[in-house]
Order: structure tokens, then C-alpha cells, then sequence
């Protein structure tokens, strides 16, 4: 299970609102880990898979709102 994940729970828990950004890649896994965390609700911010090797301007431009 995603440490990240575990964070989130924690943290949305004790009353702090949480981004929790995730590619696409993980769809399925976010998607059944989120229950068992008691977490159905919760809407992640999905970005374009994958962003790691992306420069900081592409990196930006992911993350700009579509307009």
C-alpha cells in the first residue's frame, strides 16, 4: 500500500486538508487502496504519467489549469 496514501488518511483524519497528486499509471491501485483506507471520497489530483524525468517547465505545464 502506498505510504503516500497512509499520509493522506492520517492527515485528512485529524482535520487537514490534503492533495494527494498521483499519475495515471497508479488509476487502479489508488482506486482499491482508497476503501480500504476508508477513503472512497477522496478525489486525487491526477497528472499525465509519467512526470519524473520531466523538466521543471514541463513539469509546469502539467500542473497549469486547462483553460
Amino acid at each position: 500500500m502506498s505510504c503516500g496514501l497512509h499520509d493522506v488518511a492520517r492527515l485528512e483524519a485529524a482535520g487537514i486538508p490534503t492533495a494527494f497528486l498521483v499519475t495515471t499509471a497508479f488509476v487502479q491501485s489508488v482506486a482499491e487502496q482508497l476503501p480500504i483506507l476508508g477513503m472512497s471520497e477522496y478525489e486525487p489530483v491526477w497528472v499525465p504519467h509519467p512526470i519524473a524525468a520531466l523538466d521543471r517547465s514541463a513539469v509546469a505545464s502539467v500542473a497549469s489549469p486547462r483553460r
